[in-house]
């Protein structure tokens, strides 16, 4: 799972290489990784939200969003790294907020 979101996150650092900078700083210091955490910690499930409203609950607690991962009903799992801030989403109680945090 974690080398996934790695892959995902390298893709995006040679679309956009001055995301390089960013991930390095966020990820350099050895205190902060990345993490998933349930999604009920940041919204309420089964009402539509968008990223960027997902990104200030986040930040609330000091934890940069940068993605999600979400279950669809026959198992099977996306993740999406650097969504649309603006796309509204349904998430269930099985989803997570991957999001930069510190220990």
């Amino acid at each position: 799972m974690r080398g996934r979101i790695t892959a995902k996150l390298m893709v995006q650092v040679a679309e956009e290489r001055h995301k390089k900078a960013i991930l390095n700083d966020l990820l350099s210091d050895g205190e902060s990784s990345i993490y998933m955490k349930p999604i009920t910690r940041y919204a309420l499930v089964d009402e539509p939200v968008d990223f960027y409203t997902l990104g200030a609950s986040a930040a609330r607690y000091g934890e940069i969003a940068i993605g999600y991962k979400r279950f669809a009903d026959d198992g099977r799992f996306e993740i999406v790294v650097n969504p649309k801030s603006k796309a509204a989403s349904h998430f269930g109680r099985g989803d997570d907020l991957i999001v930069v945090s510190r220990g």
